[in-house]
């Protein structure tokens, strides 16, 4: 069964450190898309915060496929604006895991972006197996066309 690692912005730029629920966005896709394994950070938050780096890189270390959300990234929701650095930093690392497996001629983990922008993408946000889409559906779609088993 294939891993998908859902990577959203779960937190408001206001520095409080406040969760906010856009993993509700991850459970529609879990439940779009059954027979696959679905890793939510909001399922899997380590009650040792300072051992959660370790349970976030041991579920990207594993996982087939990275969904990245970035609906709300950068837009302004409850009067702050949400940021979610970390979700650029699961990203860096697959990128970076992709480079040692291409080069071991090994399967790469996909990088499917849901982002708003249609055209003129930042430099980060394209690349080898690197698909954008602008919607979940889009999400949905494109894994169970090109990446189901």
């Amino acid at each position: 069964m294939l891993k998908i690692y859902h990577s959203h912005p779960m937190e408001l730029g206001d520095g409080t450190g406040t969760l906010m629920g856009s993993g509700a966005r991850a459970f529609d896709v879990k439940a779009k898309l059954p027979g696959f394994e679905h890793w939510i950070p909001e399922e899997n938050q380590a009650k040792d915060h300072e051992g959660q780096q370790c349970v976030d890189l041991d579920a990207l270390e594993t996982c087939d496929i990275i969904l990245v959300d970035f609906y709300h990234y950068k837009l302004e929701v409850n009067g702050s604006l949400m940021m979610g650095k970390g979700t650029n930093q699961e990203i860096g690392f697959i990128k970076f895991k992709n480079r040692v497996l291409k080069n071991l001629d090994m399967p790469i983990v996909p990088i499917i972006q849901i982002v708003r922008q249609t055209k003129k993408f930042h430099c980060f946000d394209v690349g080898e197996n690197v698909i954008n889409v602008n919607s979940i559906q889009e999400a949905i779609d494109y894994i169970k066309e090109n990446l189901s088993e």
